[in-house]
């Protein structure tokens, strides 16, 4: 049941925090139910690896992702366009920053199952986390807009260069 490459719905929700996996069919509801029953929120899935096919290949060969789960490869790779920008977002700040996505809850919108997941929390409020930059200093944006910064030269953040930061949220001039 949770091996294979599996094809799924992918959005990415920035209010809440969230990317939200969808089924496309019975099959990958099964999984996907299979995946998350044994989770708690905050429980990660580690990931280990992506492959790629070659350009001009139908989105749902273009990138796959691999996670580990229980010692098991778990692939995941998108159903449309929309679905594989937000794979290589994942790809992105779980291979840079995080190595794994964090299981936030599992709900049913439009009696449909849907799996949340975010790739880190934040170390003040514990809100989800799906953005590289904030990501990489665990603070989320509403924690930064409240912060109370201490600028500091250096490294930004956003990995744009050199300039001023907070040393406290990350946040960048």
């Amino acid at each position: 049941m949770l091996t294979g490459r599996r094809i799924l719905n992918i959005q990415a929700n920035n209010e809440k925090g969230v990317f939200s996996f969808r089924p496309s069919n019975e099959e990958e509801d099964a999984f996907l139910k299979a995946v998350t029953a044994a989770r708690q929120p905050g429980g990660k899935i580690k990931y280990n690896g992506r492959s790629s096919a070659t350009v001009g290949s139908p989105c749902y060969e273009r990138m796959v992702l691999n996670f580990l789960l229980d010692g098991r490869e778990l692939k995941f790779n998108a159903s449309d366009d929309q679905s594989e920008e937000v794979i290589r977002r994942i790809r992105e700040v779980a291979f840079f920053v995080t190595g794994a996505l964090v299981f936030i809850d599992q709900t049913e919108v439009d009696d449909k199952f849907v799996v949340n997941f975010c790739v880190a929390c934040c170390q003040l409020c514990n809100n989800s986390i799906i953005e590289r930059g904030c990501a990489d200093w665990k603070t989320c944006e509403s924690c930064i807009e409240k912060c109370k910064h201490d600028w500091t030269l250096g490294l930004k953040k956003d990995l744009s260069g050199s300039g001023e930061y907070c040393s406290k949220c990350g946040a960048s001039k």
